[in-house]
């Protein structure tokens, strides 16, 4: 009875960790069938019957080893004249300053401190940012808020890794109060409450009251400023007292402002 013909590769013999070979058997016998298999990993890992492939999780040089059977019970086995080699991955990390960016920082400045094997890098970021080849890169947000950056870290050998950090851009807050305005009917001066560059001002909470104590104006709402009027009519002329209080925009820390406006007709 004849032994079996054994034909065995591998669609790739060198990947990177982890690494799954994909087994291209076409083994044959002259006459009868191979009824079963014995494969031999080399990574201490064996297995029976017909594979169509093995995963290696740990970098180094494997040698595989096949045995078969016919239905004879006639054997033989191989051992591929190629070894697997599973590379390892780099280890991907990066730094960046300013920790707290705001939005009026120019740019953030982006630092590969990944292993010392990378050789290539890309970066990209939420807001559309795309850089390559460079292990540091500076961007510009445009806007406050949150943003995921990424960084792809690639080795000699091919092997990638990759880390996402979040970065958290806060509006800087710029604001002013003025000390008095005129709501007299034209486009100009004609309303109270915080200017300048308010974005980002969370639970904001405005009072007004006039010179008996009386409360002629509440707001939560940065963006809504008081119109110098009272109960539906235009409030008279004179000192008003105003309560201010908002968080910046993490809601890590208040800002109280206490004063006085003139309102003038």
């Amino acid at each position: 009875n004849p032994l079996p013909a054994l034909k065995i590769t591998l669609s790739t013999y060198v990947g990177c960790e982890p690494f799954t070979v994909n087994v291209i058997n076409n083994s044959t016998v002259a006459s009868g069938v191979i009824s079963d298999y014995l494969w031999s990993w080399g990574d201490g890992q064996v297995s029976v019957g017909t594979a169509t492939g093995h995963t290696y999780i740990t970098p180094k040089s494997y040698t595989i080893k096949v045995g078969a059977v016919t239905d004879k019970g006639c054997r033989d086995s191989i051992t591929l004249p190629t070894q697997v080699l599973v590379n390892k991955n780099p280890t991907a990390n990066f730094s960046f300053t300013p920790l707290e960016p705001s939005n009026i920082t120019e740019f953030v400045t982006f630092k590969d401190t990944s292993s010392a094997d990378v050789v290539a890098w890309d970066w990209v970021t939420s807001d559309g940012g795309n850089y390559s080849g460079s292990s540091s890169v500076n961007h510009s947000f445009a806007d406050s808020g949150s943003y995921y950056v990424t960084l792809t870290a690639t080795n000699a050998n091919g092997c990638k890794d990759d880390i996402t950090k979040l970065v958290y851009v806060n509006a800087d807050l710029f604001v002013h109060l003025p000390n008095a305005f005129t709501p007299n009917g034209d486009p100009i001066n004609s309303h109270f409450g915080l200017s300048g560059i308010t974005q980002g001002v969370a639970q904001f909470k405005m009072s007004i009251y006039n010179r008996w104590g009386q409360l002629v104006y509440y707001s939560e709402d940065v963006n809504v400023k008081w119109d110098g009027t009272f109960m539906g009519k235009p409030a008279e002329q004179g000192v008003y007292v105003y309560h201010l209080q908002y968080t910046n925009p993490k809601q890590t820390k208040w800002y109280y402002f206490n004063g006085e406006v003139n309102l003038l007709r």
